[in-house]
């Protein structure tokens, strides 16, 4: 009789359960086979590429038109800054479509900032694309679009925060933990004042845009940085100087990257199978497009939720280790030159039970015995 197949399942690398299914004993399940990916996914580096504001204007506008930067590839992130000095807080209004808002924040008087980030695209490569931002009130208003590659385009922003500051010289942003390794730390001011000259960079830091749009207090002045972090840990405040005396937010981002090399296993199983007898488990090591990866050298775990059964290794040069006999447990590791493995899933062995004198100990293995079905002349094939 037939077990039902399982094929197509997919587990990541960070350790995802795969439901493995197969039948022991009378009553039901053989168990569930956990592979568990110990190896870690390969990451790309996330790097700077350019960036752009526009030309602004010292009169109060309604909306603020972004262009995207220069040079540009499909599948970069683009972070675009944009900041108001208003009376009337929150005063930007919505993003434009396609654009994903990271955090907003005011100081309840005066100024007001939005961050948001978008995965360019083909019609955004070119350079001449706009995108624009609208107000709910006139104000003046300072923006602008700074792009990265080697970021993930899943989940860009893995940490985030804002402060808003007191009038100062000195314009701080917060510390933010990105609790992963390699991202880029982004480094965003927002300043209540339109006369200021260049910001001098905080410690670390390289400037991607500065920009001033005049009307003195009035006006607004827009500065981003960046720098790459290696620690997942706290990156500390971040603080960057001018020369003007304003109010101002301060803005920490940090930018995760894209996974490279393998990301995923891919688990098919038998396509069909009789009762007592092992199934073959295949995992194969993908990247993101679904592409078999022969340099992984990690290690996957196997194990049952019974406890009970002995793996083995049909196909795959690497390291494969089952120590202990019936307990369920194997690993194996990848030799770094190979995509796959082929095991074979154990059938569930019942252990033996102490000697009794009224009762026969079962035999601490897994085998097939014959047994009547009842009211039918058939017979059927069962595990104990």
């Amino acid at each position: 009789m037939p077990i039902r197949p399982t094929t197509g399942l997919e587990t990541l690398l960070s350790g995802a359960r795969l439901t493995w299914r197969g039948f022991s004993s009378l009553i039901g399940l053989l168990g569930v086979v956990a592979l568990l990916g110990a190896g870690t996914a390969a990451q790309a580096q996330v790097a700077f590429v350019s960036s752009l504001v526009p030309s602004l204007s010292s009169s109060a506008s309604s909306s603020l038109k972004l262009t995207v930067p220069s040079p540009l590839a499909t599948g970069n992130v683009m972070v675009a800054f944009v900041s108001v000095n208003s009376s009337n807080l929150p005063d930007i209004s919505s993003p434009p479509a396609g654009w994903t808002t990271v955090l907003t924040r005011n100081d309840g008087s005066s100024i007001d900032v939005g961050v948001y980030y978008r995965v360019a695209t083909s019609a955004d490569v070119a350079g001449t694309t706009n995108y624009t931002w609208n107000l709910s009130s006139s104000a003046r208003v300072a923006g602008g679009i700074s792009a990265f590659s080697g970021v993930s385009t899943l989940s860009p922003v893995v940490a985030s925060g804002s402060s808003a500051n007191s009038s100062s010289s000195s314009y701080t942003a917060p510390s933010i933990t990105p609790g992963v390794t390699n991202t880029m730390l982004v480094s965003l001011y927002g300043i209540d004042n339109g006369n200021g000259s260049s910001l001098s960079a905080p410690s670390g830091m390289s400037k991607a845009l500065d920009a001033s749009a005049g009307a003195g207090p009035n006006g607004v002045e827009v500065a981003a940085f960046y720098g790459a972090l290696s620690a997942s840990t706290a990156t500390g405040t971040r603080v960057a100087t001018g020369s003007s005396n304003a109010t101002n937010i301060g803005v920490s981002l940090a930018l995760q990257p894209a996974p490279s090399g393998a990301t995923h296993f891919h688990i098919t199983g038998s396509n069909y199978g009789l009762y007592c007898l092992s199934q073959a488990v295949t995992v194969t090591v993908l990247d993101a497009a679904n592409n078999p990866v022969t340099s992984y050298s990690g290690t996957i775990t196997l194990s049952t939720t019974t406890g009970l059964g002995t793996w083995s290794l049909t196909s795959g040069s690497g390291t494969f280790q089952d120590p202990v006999p019936n307990d369920g447990l194997a690993t194996y590791t990848f030799p770094g030159n190979q995509a796959s493995a082929t095991f074979a899933a154990p059938l569930a062995s019942r252990r033996a039970a102490s000697p009794s004198p009224h009762r026969r100990s079962q035999i601490p293995r897994a085998e097939c015995r014959r047994l009547p079905r009842p009211r039918s002349p058939a017979t059927t094939s069962v595990c104990t």
